[in-house]
């Protein structure tokens, strides 16, 4: 059986920072896209429907 010879598969210093960005920069980009898409939702802000809870409010008691 002959082997092949075995090389590295960063072999430049501009290719070592590339692999680190990426191997660093890459998995937070996704969290941090996953994380804006789950939490995309439409919020509404305490007190926006004031005139509906204050005539719920004031209006009279119902009788049985």
């Amino acid at each position: 059986m002959s082997e092949a010879p075995h090389g590295a598969p960063i072999k430049t210093p501009g290719q070592l920072i590339a692999a680190v960005i990426a191997g660093f920069g890459v998995p937070v980009a996704i969290i941090i896209l996953l994380a804006v898409y789950v939490n995309n939702t439409t919020r509404t802000g305490a007190g926006t429907d004031i005139e509906q809870s204050v005539n719920a409010r004031i209006a009279p008691p119902r009788r049985l």
